[in-house]
């Protein structure tokens, strides 16, 4: 019997100096190794629902250097006026505006 009892004992130790360390372990967040800037372009042309929708959540990203940069293609809605806000509440958001071409084609070219 009193074998018994320490063959618990010991064990009871061992598990729980094992699994302790699981249970009580700290999860971190893991870092971002990435130093390089990044750059995001995107073109939109009467898109005002989806970059209201869309450029909060990447100017969200977890990353150090990083900027946005959206062009406006000519938009007849109110996505200019969204971009507008939106670069107010975000200082690496950059906000441009394709030129009318008087072909019709190609505004984005026209910067």
């Amino acid at each position: 019997m009193i074998i018994f009892l320490i063959s618990f004992f010991i064990q009871t130790v061992y598990y729980l100096a094992v699994y302790a360390r699981i249970i009580f372990i700290k999860k971190q967040k893991p870092k971002n190794k990435c130093s390089q800037p990044l750059t995001v372009i995107i073109s939109a042309r009467n898109e005002e629902n989806n970059l209201r929708k869309f450029i909060p959540l990447i100017m969200s990203q977890d990353y150090d250097k990083f900027e946005v940069i959206v062009i406006d293609d000519n938009s007849e809605d109110e996505s200019l006026k969204v971009l507008n806000n939106l670069a107010g509440n975000y200082e690496n958001l950059k906000v441009l505006t394709a030129k009318k071409n008087p072909s019709g084609k190609g505004n984005k070219k026209n910067l």
